[in-house]
């Protein structure tokens, strides 16, 4: 089976008898989150009964709101009825999609003694990367992953963004003097200005140095070429990287870091949200770009300057960083 084209087909009939056009975007966004975590769009029915629970659990386990979830499940809900009387599947498992319960886990954040794990290990991985390159062992692929994820690992973590957002990141975004990102908000449409750290901007240079570098080294690597994505796709440098491959570069890295419990680019998000709301919860909120907020946030969020919430970056990083420096002067 096809999944693009049993969620194009639905989507027609659903225009047909509900004539509403938010409604069907709605459906639209649903099938969509759906598509990004599908390795491929053609699949049997078993896979296809995978990637909806696959997909239940990630929205679930991402702190999805109530709203939210309620939706999607009966978009969801809905697909696989259509997909069954149609005779799409032999199997009708909507049932199931309902008995889901709605109870929230706790945020699936990662400790600072993991954060310290995940560094070290990819600390690791570009050293070796470094040496095996040098002496002719490997190409400059290996190089330039090794170092591209611990730039990726370190920008979602200081700008605690959603992965989506993280990825559509653009060079001309940063503001190098300012030490300001602007960051293009993929579920609400709007563009918002993050502080971030001098100790980030250091590293985001170091970066786009060492890519130039590679790039006059290896200028006939297909892979390596330049673009004006920060993570771009290693297939087509015009296009960012995809969501899903990120999803696999940080549970692979948490789990060699030696976290046994399964970790997302959203439990980064989670770990920042926990720094940041610790020390300012109206700024964190203004931050984390959250619609719902307490009162308080409500009546004085617009009042807060650029300047406060730099404020609250460098606390909130600065935790980070610190407890990354103990842990590198005891092993030396």
């Amino acid at each position: 089976m096809n999944i693009e084209y049993l969620f194009n087909q639905f989507l027609e009939k659903k225009k047909i008898d509900l004539k509403t056009e938010n409604t069907c975007k709605a459906y639209a966004v649903t099938f969509n989150a759906i598509k990004n975590i599908a390795d491929q769009y053609i699949m049997s029915e078993d896979e296809f009964y995978t990637l909806i629970f696959d997909y239940l659990k990630l929205m679930y386990e991402n702190g999805q709101a109530e709203k939210t979830t309620t939706a999607r499940r009966s978009h969801i809900k809905q697909l696989v009825k259509y997909a069954a009387k149609t005779k799409i599947i032999k199997n009708d498992f909507s049932d199931e999609i309902e008995s889901i319960k709605l109870t929230r886990k706790e945020p699936n954040s990662i400790t600072i003694e993991g954060i310290i794990a995940i560094y070290n290990r990819l600390d690791e991985d570009v050293e070796q990367a470094y040496e095996i390159y040098y002496e002719g062992k490997s190409s400059s692929y290996k190089l330039y992953c090794s170092i591209r994820n611990k730039i990726l690992f370190e920008t979602l973590l200081t700008l605690g963004e959603r992965v989506s957002n993280t990825v559509s990141l653009k060079w001309e975004d940063i503001d190098y003097k300012e030490r300001i990102i602007k960051v293009n908000n993929k579920k609400s449409k709007i563009f918002s200005l993050k502080p971030v750290t001098q100790e980030y901007i250091g590293v985001i240079m170091n970066f786009r140095t060492e890519l130039e570098r590679l790039y006059k080294m290896n200028s006939k690597a297909d892979y390596l070429r330049r673009s004006e994505y920060i993570f771009f796709s290693l297939k087509d440098p015009t296009l960012p990287m995809s969501t899903r491959q990120v999803e696999r570069i940080i549970s692979s890295l948490a789990k060699r870091a030696g976290i046994h419990e399964n970790k997302t680019p959203h439990s980064i998000r989670h770990t920042y949200a926990s720094l940041m709301v610790a020390i300012d919860l109206t700024s964190a909120t203004e931050l984390l770009g959250h619609k719902d907020r307490t009162t308080t946030a409500n009546i004085y969020a617009h009042t807060l300057g650029l300047d406060r919430k730099r404020d609250v970056v460098n606390q909130g990083m600065g935790i980070v960083l610190e407890a990354i420096k103990k842990a590198k002067s005891k092993k030396l």
